[in-house]
């Protein structure tokens, strides 16, 4: 069965498969990526910096690096475009990647996303989640077990600015 979690560990402190962060367009995520090792910080940047459109995935691999073993990049378009639908949207596609890589648990970073922004985000996260197999002679395998939101506890949250 699917668990959702709210968590507020830190995310250089998050020990878990596959960390999601979401990119939107044309904005900075250096102070995001400092948080990490020299090395993930400037590939993160790299990968990036590629990211042009909502919905394309890249991954890095973390080599121990980090507490995460890999970190997926996820397109979100422009940020003044992004609404519920494209939250269930997103969702949905990382839950499929996590299902075709046979990922148990994952990790998912918000950005001061609104409420109605994350319940649709886990609205996504449930509906790609579901199967209906009762009459299928081989049964569909949901991989993932545990999904964790993470969420900032104090008023120092990640704030994005916009590239210059």
């Amino acid at each position: 069965m699917l668990k959702i979690i709210a968590d507020e560990t830190k995310i250089s402190e998050k020990r878990t498969e596959l960390l999601v962060i979401g990119c939107f367009l044309n904005e900075d995520y250096s102070d995001l990526l400092n948080k990490f090792n020299e090395e993930i910080s400037i590939a993160g940047k790299e990968i990036i910096s590629h990211i042009h459109k909502f919905g394309l995935l890249n991954e890095l691999y973390t080599f121990a690096k980090l507490p995460a073993r890999k970190i997926l990049f996820a397109g979100l378009g422009n940020k003044n475009e992004f609404n519920t639908e494209k939250s269930r949207i997103i969702s949905g596609k990382i839950i499929q990647y996590a299902n075709e890589f046979k990922i148990k648990e994952l990790s998912i970073l918000t950005f001061n996303f609104s409420k109605d922004t994350i319940e649709s985000f886990v609205e996504g996260i449930i509906l790609s989640s579901y199967s209906f197999d009762k009459f299928k002679t081989s049964k569909n395998n949901n991989t993932v077990d545990n999904v964790s939101i993470m969420i900032e506890s104090n008023s120092k949250s990640i704030t994005l600015k916009p590239k210059k």
